[in-house]
């Protein structure tokens, strides 16, 4: 059985990510907290600033890595706010994002994490590891540049657009759990 890590983003932890480490386990994944011991990381957001620096694992997926040259952290969660409200009320969804987004209240006072995610940016282990790395850009996603070229990776990842938003990983984890059955 694979073992996978999820490192979590900016007001993010295992409350907003049920309905995602559920399906992984019905897929025959081992969910585990230490990154550093996974066959398999996923970063999502901010998280994928976190990965340590040695890992054990064979393949990294960042979600959403937020990195958009010329565009702002702060103009970035506004319009992520407003799209993420609009989007979960169009598909019926508004109770999900109302315990997501609760669950990102009581994880914004996580100022150990957000510190670990600012420091682990500097040093910029998520671009340059010997894993293979799959970045998944979800084509509303308010944070990662639709310009994937221009992410700073030392070797060159694998790169999936795919339909939704920044954080649909969390409602609707069935198209990136498909992603790691190719591996």
């Amino acid at each position: 059985m694979k073992t996978v890590s999820i490192l979590y983003g900016f007001c993010e932890g295992p409350r907003v990510s049920g309905r995602f480490r559920q399906q992984l386990m019905q897929a025959g994944y081992d969910v585990i907290q230490n990154p550093a011991e996974a066959d398999i990381i996923i970063g999502h957001s901010g998280g994928c600033f976190l990965l340590p620096e040695k890992i054990h694992a064979k393949h990294i997926m960042l979600i959403g890595p937020v990195f958009w040259p010329g565009r702002g952290v702060l103009s970035s969660l506004l319009r992520k706010l407003t799209s993420d409200l609009r989007n979960h009320h169009a598909k019926g969804a508004f109770g999900f994002w109302a315990r997501k987004s609760f669950w990102n209240l009581v994880y914004f006072w996580n100022v150990p994490g957000t510190l670990r995610m600012l420091a682990g940016r500097r040093r910029g282990y998520q671009w340059q590891h010997g894993a293979i790395t799959t970045v998944v850009r979800p084509e509303l996603d308010s944070f990662c540049t639709p310009d994937l070229a221009c992410l700073p990776f030392t070797g060159k990842p694998k790169c999936v657009r795919i339909a939704g938003q920044h954080d649909d990983c969390w409602r609707e984890p069935e198209t990136y759990i498909a992603q790691l059955k190719n591996w």
